[in-house]
């Protein structure tokens, strides 16, 4: 995978696993078993976090604004959290006012449409991504 791209997805990646938990942990629901248990769940809208940060649960994502990090997400079809698009690293990588090297989401999703054809990224069948296990072993 490009160096580029992976350094932005494993961010990404940890952004969200850091916001899903604070999520979880502050509201107090289980992990959900698929993508549509999330979008089929109780769980008000929108909020505020403890830090300020606001949620906004939207279909079979959610979106977490804060100060300092800001993510949007998309749950996969088993309700993995580590999947993601074009987009929504486009969105990080603003957000987070890093340099990853990328001057468009079209170059992310350019990146990502490479990465996928050599095999270090498995396309869902939806909208995401998935590293594949052994691209992520070696990043390790």
């Amino acid at each position: 995978m490009d160096s580029k791209l992976q350094r932005l997805v494993l961010d990404y990646q940890a952004a969200v696993s850091r916001r899903f938990t604070q999520l979880r942990t502050e509201l107090g629901f289980a992990a959900p078993e698929s993508d549509v248990a999330w979008a089929c769940n109780d769980l008000e809208q929108k909020g505020r976090l403890s830090d300020g940060a606001q949620y906004f649960k939207h279909g079979y994502g959610c979106a977490i604004e804060g100060a300092t990090e800001s993510v949007d997400f998309d749950f996969g079809e088993n309700g993995e959290i580590d999947g993601f698009a074009a987009s929504s690293l486009w969105e990080f990588a603003v957000a987070s006012k890093k340099d990853y090297g990328f001057a468009s989401q079209e170059e992310i999703a350019a990146a990502i449409t490479r990465s996928a054809a050599e095999g270090a990224l498995r396309f869902s069948g939806s909208i995401l991504y998935y590293v594949e296990k052994k691209e992520a072993n070696q990043a390790s």
